[in-house]
């Protein structure tokens, strides 16, 4: 997680753009090839998902794989967070620092990859849990990440000065 690496998506981001009620919702069911249901056990509940977010006063946006990359990620930046399966779509969500929810079984896995998100495989979570609280816990872990991060990148020490460095040649 370098900041200077653009293969992670920090050099499109635009600084400071409005927030609006949008929700970027990714799900699998416009993929070519079918996902395992640990990645998206919510595959016949979208519709009530996306239900849920709008009687919320949410304007639900869905986006697939075939959407063009600057659409997906302005929409990523001005919504006011996301859900979705486990896919790639939330590596985006990390990269913009915006709060997310990933329905998915690979738990312990998606914990590690996108620190900030709510993860549940409940597909009802939104009922069970609520919306409101959901969205509240991914924003504080967004708040401890960034800080997390932003700690990480100030301390980070010179490789060149580790032991191993150059070692193997």
């Amino acid at each position: 997680m370098d900041e200077f690496n653009q293969v992670h998506g920090l050099g499109y981001l635009k600084a400071n753009k409005p927030t609006t009620d949008k929700v970027v919702v990714w799900t699998s069911r416009h993929n070519l090839i079918p996902v395992s249901k640990d990645k998206d056990p919510a595959l016949h509940y979208w519709d009530e998902i996306i239900k849920v977010v709008e009687d919320h006063g949410y304007e639900p946006v869905e986006v697939t794989y075939s959407d063009p990359m600057d659409y997906v990620m302005d929409l990523i930046e001005e919504c006011s967070f996301g859900i979705g399966y486990d896919g790639l779509a939330h590596q985006l969500f990390k990269k913009a620092w915006k709060p997310v929810i990933v329905i998915c079984n690979r738990i312990k896995l998606n914990r590690l990859l996108i620190p900030q998100a709510v993860i549940t495989n409940d597909v009802h979570c939104m009922q069970n849990i609520g919306l409101p609280a959901m969205i509240d816990t991914s924003k504080r872990n967004v708040d401890v990440v960034k800080r997390k991060y932003t700690r990480y990148l100030l301390e980070r020490p010179d490789p060149t000065h580790h032991e191993l460095y150059n070692v193997y040649r």
